[in-house]
């Protein structure tokens, strides 16, 4: 496991690259993003750019989606 004693076996990752807008300091490029996530069994890869708003609502929105999906929201809220 990528993070040993840190998370649940079936803990939902995702790997979130931000920063996307400043290409002349971009060291990964996209396909080496996914195929990390894809590699350490990510739930998803995400580029965004917190300067731009670039893809953060839609990463955001993904995640919750992904929680609901998997049943952890009613986790966190107590079952209610």
């Amino acid at each position: 496991m990528l993070i040993p004693g840190y998370a649940r076996e079936n803990a939902l990752l995702f790997l979130v690259a931000n920063k996307v807008d400043d290409t002349q300091n971009r060291v990964v490029t996209t396909e080496e993003g996914r195929a990390l996530a894809q590699n350490l069994g990510f739930t998803q890869y995400f580029e965004t750019s917190a300067k731009d708003n670039y893809n953060v609502e839609e990463m955001m929105l993904s995640v919750a989606k992904a929680c609901f999906e998997a049943g952890i929201m009613d986790t966190v809220h107590g079952g209610n």
